[in-house]
């Protein structure tokens, strides 16, 4: 029996019914990333993305397993899908924020960014020769003229949107449930932290909860005078366990209202 997109998987063409397989299975790509998730805050952005441990052998911030990158000084980005996609768009990214300094002598915006690179991906659905990225990237940054904080996601089909809270990967939909409790907007990045840490925990795959995971975290903001920086160990290890804290005391809560029922 032949699959749905018999006929249509070899290049860039349309379905029928208007679909564009390819790029259908690139946004496959980015649904089986593990979580990464980033919210909008009262003073910057938080970026935050579980990666497994591959192996113990591996340095915890090689290049092979990051999640989360600089773009510009006042730019960072977290990426879920193909890595190996990922860092050449990145590097593209980093080329526009490059040239844009270069002609006019300022940091790029963040919106301006991330439409030329969308502009670049959607190039990739539409010739045979190429094929879509493998990842969706989401970029937060502060905007130099207006020092406004932004919060994008760009997606394989080239398609960009603002947000105030983001989550792509294979638990997305859990993670957008768990943050639709809270203020997004109106928290401190701080606060915002420990949140990311508590979603990202709670959503986890069962299937994986055997293996040992890691959380990379930045933020953008008026807390790093506009710059996009990774936090500190010490900071992680201090929203982790916040997080986890609260996680039990949340279990504790629902088993103490199923004895009364």
């Amino acid at each position: 029996m032949a699959s749905v997109g018999s006929g249509y998987d070899s290049d860039i063409v349309l379905s029928p019914d208007g679909r564009i397989f390819q790029v259908e299975y690139a946004m496959k790509a980015v649904e089986h990333s593990t979580t990464v998730i980033g919210m909008l805050c009262e003073d910057g952005i938080v970026l935050a993305a579980e990666r497994q441990v591959q192996s113990k052998l591996y340095e915890n911030d090689s290049l092979s397993s990051r999640r989360i990158y600089h773009i510009d000084s006042h730019i960072g980005c977290a990426v879920a899908g193909l890595l190996t996609d990922a860092r050449s768009l990145i590097d593209v990214a980093r080329a526009e924020a490059t040239n844009y300094r270069e002609q006019w002598n300022k940091p790029i915006p963040v919106e301006v960014l991330v439409k030329r690179f969308c502009r670049y991906m959607f190039q990739h659905t539409l010739n045979g020769y190429y094929r879509p990225f493998g990842c969706a990237v989401i970029v937060g940054g502060t905007d130099p003229d207006t020092g406004k904080h932004e919060l994008w996601m760009a997606d394989p089909s080239g398609v960009c949107w603002r947000y105030k809270g983001v989550a792509i990967g294979k638990t997305r939909q859990a993670a957008k449930t768990e943050m639709e409790k809270i203020k997004l907007g109106e928290i401190k990045c701080d606060q915002a932290l420990k949140e990311c840490m508590k979603v990202i925990h709670s959503v986890r795959d069962e299937n994986q909860s055997h293996k040992q995971f890691m959380v990379d975290c930045s933020m953008v903001g008026s807390m790093n005078n506009g710059k996009h920086k990774f936090v500190s160990d010490e900071s992680k290890a201090a929203a982790e366990t916040w997080a986890t804290t609260e996680l039990n005391s949340d279990s504790e809560d629902d088993d103490e209202e199923d004895d009364e029922m």
